[in-house]
């Protein structure tokens, strides 16, 4: 088969891995389709296939590429289509996505229920739900949306319908209610529902479905809705949607509002967020003060306190802002995570409250999971109860958090323990191999199969639905040993990386170390930490803004680096050729190297987010090269999260890259 990049990833593997994904852990059959060529049954759970000819593999291809495309006369029409379950099995697959037969019903219900990890569940079930037609009994409706909740609005109905039929009204209300409150629906049946359900559709419901729309910013949805409310309540749809698109002449439109509903918590939100958006952060600030204590959409809100509370430390307004970051309302998830933190890191380093501080972080440490919150909680309250003369809780808790020892602050707790070694997670066993395993498997080696018969997007896609439904060693390890086999070694580094959000760990795959191109005049680890970090290691990234290769260039910089290096500039090997990339990245990176006189951090820092932004930052909160500046602080002081983000992971890759280079660590 063909290998493209094989020079690089020859060496990325054999280097890397040598083909040992050893990991370092912390703690029956399918009814054929009607009008369609029929399939043979298939066992569920399928093995590694044994090697296929070059003249079957090119068959293969196109069976499924016609299979892809719905052709199924032309896949009808190929000859010598030999037996294969894996052949099989995505085929299958493939015809009940794009099925448009009743009798389908079945086939996709029992897949669904055999193969729960593969990918495109959910369109899958709109399949289904499109195909549950009015001739199927309504308990096998109802039985079926027990299961299954509905996706769209169509299917909705179809459940209503089958409740109406078995007269469970209980039930029968509350999808009534959950379809008014969550889908979008046309002005038609909207009025079906208000008059048919008007015992249950009452002025007040009616008002929050419109509330519901308001929040998601759909105007034309919102729009529909004004027949059906009153008229202050249009004045104040109108107002809020206005200031949410800025479509100008909100003063009016607000003064249309009536008193008693100027308070509503969506309205308050939305000119807090215009006038933060004009950068009027003044006046937004007068409106935190009388917010609700119950939020519908918390996170919104945090989005934009976060705002102003990074305004206010620019300003170095810090009572302010710890009083803002103290009221955050956040109760779960990463911007909980972040609101505590910051609520806890102004008590301590700006507020010079410590005993409050170590409240917040304990707090924080017991409510988050992931490796990186668990650090970053810990260290700080380490932190904290040192400056609160407390050494030995001090000590306690920087222990706790040098246990993360693959996170940005697990290391730094690791040397104020005073340690100058750095620790890899220690080797455990394999773990149990009868969890779920086994499906996770058979997705690996459907991949395979696709790459080798020439699929690779397909094949990716199988691997990365296998990763984001890994939870354990035994599952994680065939994927990382697959994205390997199918030379796909980014896919190792993807897989890996999520296992180490629940604290599995596998090394090697991790952090590779492919064979690079001379880079002796930036230090080797540090170009593996940006690699990992912008790209994974796939030399065929392109992010969302045009970034492209292993170093993730913009093409802008990387024709101006070709031009300091008196080089021709080649678009197209930004991602064809992996040496050309990183001898460009690396000599941008160099520049910035150069330019803040050795710095990694403010390296780094502009490596992301551009030297203008981090000479800006410098003028604005010091240079953290300098005795007086702590550098920790003002890393956590730059106003851009994705840049915060970026620095201290770029920073943690570093330290676990000079360890496995045995390299001694330079005094920067």
């Amino acid at each position: 088969m063909i290998l493209f990049f094989l020079p690089f990833f020859f060496f990325f593997v054999v280097e890397t891995f040598g083909f040992d994904a050893t990991a370092q852990n912390y703690k029956s059959g399918y009814e054929p389709i009607a009008a369609n060529p029929p399939l043979p049954r298939v066992k569920p759970i399928l093995k590694p296939f044994t090697n296929i000819t070059p003249s079957h593999s090119q068959i293969y291809n196109k069976a499924i590429t016609f299979a892809e495309r719905g052709d199924w006369i032309k896949l009808k029409g190929l000859t010598h289509l030999n037996k294969n379950t894996h052949m099989e099995k995505v085929l299958l697959w493939l015809k009940l996505r794009h099925s448009t037969t009743r009798d389908s019903f079945g086939s996709i219900a029992k897949f669904l229920k055999q193969n729960p990890y593969w990918p495109e569940r959910n369109q899958l079930i709109q399949q289904a739900e499109l195909l549950l037609s009015s001739k199927r009994s309504p308990t096998n409706v109802i039985n079926w949306f027990s299961k299954h909740s509905p996706k769209t609005t169509e299917a909705h109905f179809k459940w209503i319908k089958a409740l109406e039929v078995t007269n469970d009204k209980e039930n029968l209300d509350k999808a009534v209610l959950s379809l008014w409150k969550t889908k979008i629906l046309s002005q038609r049946q909207q009025r079906f529902l208000i008059k048919k359900y008007k015992r249950i559709i009452t002025p007040e419901i009616i008002w929050q479905r419109l509330d519901w729309l308001l929040w998601k910013g759909y105007i034309r949805s919102s729009q529909r809705m004004y027949p059906h409310v009153t008229q202050n309540q249009r004045h104040l749809a109108e107002a809020r949607l206005r200031l949410r698109h800025l479509m100008g002449a909100v003063d009016p439109a607000i003064k249309k509002v009536p008193l008693e509903l100027r308070k509503d918590d969506g309205l308050v939100f939305e000119r807090l967020r215009w006038r933060q958006r004009k950068g009027m952060m003044e006046k937004a600030r007068e409106l935190y003060w009388n917010i609700p204590r119950e939020q519908k959409y918390p996170r919104l809100w945090w989005r934009e306190r976060a705002r102003q509370i990074r305004y206010l430390l620019k300003q170095n307004n810090f009572d302010t802002a710890l009083l803002l970051a103290q009221l955050h309302l956040q109760k779960e998830g990463r911007y909980y995570a972040e609101a505590q933190w910051l609520a806890g890191w102004i008590a301590l380093r700006y507020a010079n409250k410590p005993e409050q501080a170590s409240t917040y972080f304990l707090e924080m440490y017991d409510r988050v999971r992931t490796p990186v919150s668990r650090s970053r909680a810990s260290y700080w309250a380490g932190r904290a109860f040192e400056q609160n003369n407390n050494s030995p809780i001090a000590k306690k808790w920087f222990e706790v958090a040098a246990r993360y020892s693959t996170t940005f602050y697990g290391q730094l707790a690791n040397k104020k323990l005073g340690k100058t070694e750095h620790r890899l997670p220690k080797k455990q066993s394999n773990g149990s191999k009868a969890d779920g395993a086994p499906y996770i498997s058979e997705l690996v080696n459907i991949a395979i199969f696709l790459k080798e018969i020439g699929k690779t997007d397909l094949a990716i896609k199988f691997l990365k639905t296998a990763s984001r439904n890994a939870s354990s060693y035994a599952q994680v390890s065939p994927i990382i040993s697959g994205a390997l086999k199918i030379n796909k070694p980014h896919l190792a580094v993807y897989a890996a990386r999520r296992a180490a959000r629940k604290g599995i760990y596998f090394i090697s795959a991790s952090y590779p170390k492919p064979a690079l191109n001379d880079t002796s005049q930036v230090e080797k680890a540090l170009i593996y930490s940006v690699v990992r970090q912008e790209s994974n290691f796939d030399p065929q990234a392109e992010s969302y803004k045009g970034a492209l290769g292993l170093m993730q260039l913009m093409p802008a910089t990387a024709k101006s680096v070709a031009k300091s290096l008196r080089i021709n500039f080649n678009h197209e090997k930004l991602t064809s050729d992996h040496n050309y990339n990183i001898r460009l990245g690396s000599s941008y990176l160099r520049s910035l190297i150069k330019k803040y006189e050795g710095s990694y951090p403010l390296a780094i820092a502009a490596y992301n987010a551009g030297p203008h932004n981090v000479d800006k930052w410098i003028k604005r909160y010091g240079n953290p090269t300098q005795n007086d500046v702590d550098l920790i602080d003002w890393i956590e002081r730059v106003p851009y999260g994705e840049t915060r983000n970026y620095v201290q992971r770029v920073l943690e890759n570093l330290t676990i890259y000079r360890t496995l280079i045995s390299k001694p660590t330079p005094s920067k």
